[in-house]
């Protein structure tokens, strides 16, 4: 789950998973452009990662979570 949607650059990122390991949070543009991009956090039960992209342009970003069992994309909208 990631919220709010739209937001003003400021979001949480939340994941509840009985995997284990490290996750890759990825956020492209509209333009395919990596605008942020951390790799290797640790991945717990009930995991939350509050991400702040209020120096980004306004519109509308893909969110990629990434780890060794797959991924989830997700779309919000930066206003």
């Amino acid at each position: 789950m990631i919220y709010p949607v739209p937001t003003d650059g400021s979001f949480t990122v939340n994941l509840e998973s009985a995997a284990t390991g490290k996750i890759d949070i990825q956020v492209i543009n509209e333009l395919g452009v990596t605008v942020y991009l951390e790799q290797n956090i640790p991945l717990t039960r009930n995991f939350s990662k509050t991400i702040d992209l209020r120096p980004v342009a306004t519109g509308i970003y893909t969110v990629i979570l990434r780890n060794n069992e797959g991924k989830v994309v997700r779309q919000i909208i930066i206003r």
